[in-house]
């Protein structure tokens, strides 16, 4: 899903792209980073790493990071945080230091909130199919009963790019 949004924002003329990401040590930091990497190699960028900035998952901290990244010496022309949250809080401090999203700065979030469609401008952000998740989540739950084993199963699903006005430029 990152390298998705990754080439989003390269179709839509983005060429600096930065991440907010969450700690380390969570896996879904590090495999959206690296769909993210995977994404600017498709696209024939340069991993920039003034680009990718860690938070611990709260608006407090993803505002210090975004304004991180509009301190680089070249500012990002996108910016995806690793969640909605993330995002909002990041589309908050853009619009603070007068920048215009997306015309300045495009942006994406990842999870798709309700809220998604009625902050200014409508945020770009990847859907999970949350219902689809907890059927499987709730048959892999009553096999496990009923087998009284332990299954050893990973089930991938797909996720969607909802496109909306943030970053369309």
């Amino acid at each position: 899903a990152t390298k998705k949004i990754t080439r989003h924002f390269y179709e839509n003329g983005c060429r600096r792209i930065a991440y907010i990401s969450g700690p380390e040590h969570l896996n879904i930091s590090k495999n959206r980073k690296d769909g993210y990497l995977e994404g600017l190699k498709e696209c024939g960028l340069k991993y920039e790493p003034q680009y990718v900035v860690e938070c611990n998952l709260s608006t407090e901290d993803a505002t210090r990071a975004t304004k991180i990244l509009l301190k680089n010496k070249t500012l990002p022309d996108a910016i995806f945080g690793i969640n909605d949250t993330i995002a909002f809080a990041a589309m908050k401090e853009i619009k603070k230091q007068g920048y215009k999203i997306p015309v300045d700065i495009a942006l994406v979030g990842f999870t798709d909130e309700f809220h998604s469609t009625v902050v200014e401008p409508t945020l770009t952000s990847v859907t999970h199919p949350t219902l689809e998740m907890g059927r499987e989540a709730a048959k892999l739950f009553f096999q496990i009963i009923k087998t009284e084993k332990n299954l050893n199963k990973q089930i991938v699903l797909k996720t969607e790019l909802v496109v909306r006005e943030s970053s369309v430029k």
